[in-house]
């Protein structure tokens, strides 16, 4: 996957987004759990995310470094200036919880900037973080933890 080049006039939400980005990409969620992800849980450990999945799974993700970083960045730099009114980690322009439909346009514009070939969502960033484990030796079956799924089968299509 490939990182995210910002312009240098880039507003909060283009800096949030890019967090987003590198949320969905460094962890391999889902767009759902990383729009449920909450602040105090990052910054209790911001270098894993505790993930409440699918099926009522709970499982903790490492943060790669640069994920963490860029997330602590949004932190720091971002997330006040878009007046959160929520406990979410990301949040929308007004402050409240993030949208899907809004992650999704987030990140189709995040790829559009990079010159991506094709069309991306949340889930192609998701497959290829899979897959990024699976070129890197990972075991099917911690990559199958790291991504929730319920059945190894559902990870052994990547």
């Amino acid at each position: 996957v490939e990182r995210m080049t910002l312009p240098a006039d880039a507003t909060p939400s283009h800096l949030r987004d890019a967090a987003l980005v590198e949320l969905l990409a460094g962890a391999g969620v889902r767009v759902t759990e990383a729009l449920e992800v909450r602040l105090a849980d990052f910054l209790a450990a911001p270098h894993e995310l505790r993930i409440d999945g699918k099926g009522e799974r709970t499982r903790i993700v490492p943060l790669p470094a640069v994920t963490s970083a860029v997330l602590t960045s949004y932190v720091e730099t971002v997330r006040e200036r878009l007046k959160p009114t929520c406990d979410r980690l990301i949040v929308g322009d007004r402050g409240g919880p993030m949208r899907r439909e809004v992650a999704y346009r987030a990140v189709r514009a995040a790829a559009a900037r990079a010159g991506a070939s094709g069309p991306v969502g949340p889930h192609r960033l998701r497959h290829a973080y899979a897959v990024s484990l699976l070129e890197r030796k990972a075991d099917l079956r911690a990559v199958q933890e790291l991504l929730g799924h319920a059945s190894l089968s559902t990870t052994q299509v990547y």
